[in-house]
């Protein structure tokens, strides 16, 4: 039987270790350390803003980060493989606030600028062999007589403060006695019985979400949301009580808490609910299924069915909802969509309609 330390325990573990990441971790967070070398680069030589692109990187990798971020594809590079591209785009677009999914919002100028940024030969990449620890990466920058660093050691996003190297990272796992006298038995117990959310005393009734930077400004205290309880196969509107202005520096994402209202009955610790927030609201708009949407780099289009042929339509996009997306321009309404097997259509084909218009 698992204790109530065990299990407070076992959940900081897997908070520190289970976060959200766009490809490999191994080139992900030597992207990531780069990027926070580059940001505090850029604070040295630009301080009233502006990224500045290093004229040199220099890293130093353990073996484990060396050998397993080598060989891996490196997620929207049209299939690049290895450390050079992750580096590069860290360096020149990487957001170091997005923790493991530091190359989200590198765009495809990002891209072309870092296989230029490869072919110049800014950077140095080594084995580290003074640090004993098996995930260790260092990463200098400098540009225009500055220069800045960034360390990242034990765990994937856990920083060391250059200035204080053998102090204790902020974000560490504590090997408590509880972790220690764990067995495996223990592990299954957690992993099986676990409540996916716990609601802390009669009357106390809360519902705990996480959010993106995109939504959390969005969101106030008092707002109403619309929460659906799977296993109890009800719904209700439920206020925010609180929203969290710093990002968790596990996931980067904000916490929004919400009062369940007096009176609800059938809740239980542990019941999963989703959660909708209404955050824009526009009357009379076109909307598609969002599955019908195909993008090109930053064009987003469709096929629609015009006597009996497909054809291609670029579209811009507005709101999104539960499985539709808002359409600003490109269709009037009423034309017969492709919404299965578009992505094997070419302007011009034959097609058949088999459903209805939407």
């Amino acid at each position: 039987m698992l204790s109530d330390k065990e299990k407070k325990a076992l959940l900081e573990l897997l908070h520190e270790q289970v976060v959200p990441a766009i490809g490999c971790t191994e080139p992900m967070a030597v992207a990531l350390c780069v990027a926070r070398a580059a940001e505090l680069l850029s604070a040295k030589v630009a301080p009233t803003g502006g990224r500045v692109v290093p004229d040199r990187i220099e890293l130093s990798l353990s073996a484990n980060i060396l050998k397993n971020a080598m060989g891996v594809g490196i997620p929207g590079t049209g299939g690049m493989i290895g450390l050079p591209i992750a580096v590069a785009m860290g360096a020149i677009g990487g957001k170091s606030c997005l923790g493991l999914e530091v190359l989200r919002d590198c765009t495809a100028d990002i891209l072309s600028a870092s296989k230029q940024y490869i072919k110049e030969e800014h950077i140095d990449i080594r084995l580290e062999t003074a640090d004993p620890d098996k995930l260790y990466i260092h990463a200098k920058v400098s540009a225009q007589g500055h220069e800045a660093e960034a360390i990242i050691k034990g765990s994937h996003t856990s920083f060391v403060e250059t200035s204080h190297p053998q102090g204790a990272k902020s974000d560490e796992c504590c090997e408590c006695d509880e972790l220690k006298c764990l067995t495996l038995r223990k592990v299954y117990d957690f992993a099986t019985t676990m409540p996916l959310a716990v609601i802390d005393g009669e009357g106390q009734m809360k519902i705990t979400t996480s959010v993106s930077e995109a939504l959390v400004p969005k969101l106030s205290t008092g707002d109403i949301a619309d929460v659906s309880i799977t296993a109890l196969q009800r719904s209700f509107s439920a206020p925010i009580r609180s929203v969290e202005r710093a990002a968790s520096a596990q996931n980067s994402l904000y916490t929004v808490t919400l009062s369940v209202p007096e009176g609800t009955e059938g809740l239980l610790a542990g019941m999963f609910a989703d959660v909708t927030f209404h955050t824009d609201q526009v009357d009379n708009a076109i909307v598609i299924p969002s599955e019908a949407i195909l993008t090109s780099g930053s064009t987003e289009y469709v096929y629609i069915v015009v006597s009996n042929t497909a054809r291609y339509v670029e579209i811009v996009t507005g709101l999104t909802g539960t499985g539709v997306t808002e359409v600003l321009s490109g269709l009037n309404g009423g034309e017969a969509l492709i919404t299965v097997g578009q992505s094997y259509v070419k302007d011009g084909d034959p097609v058949r309609i088999v459903g209805g218009a939407a």
